[in-house]
């Protein structure tokens, strides 16, 4: 029982320090809202006309989430 006890322990004591490792930056993100009036191509996409949300994307900030 006490074996038991003590996996378990760490098993909760694991999953906090995961759990809780959230990046400090994680706030910082700038999102821009947009209205594209005409279809366009983002890599090999083809996407619509419309609203969108363009956002930063990495840790560097140099790449962008539409």
């Amino acid at each position: 029982m006490k074996h038991s006890a003590k996996y378990l322990s760490g098993i909760v004591l694991g999953l906090i320090l995961v759990l809780s490792a959230v990046p400090s930056h994680a706030d910082d993100t700038k999102k821009i809202k947009v209205t594209i009036p005409f279809d366009f191509v983002v890599g090999s996409k083809q996407l619509k006309a419309g609203n969108y949300v363009v956002q930063s994307w990495g840790n560097s900030g140099d790449g962008a989430l539409l």
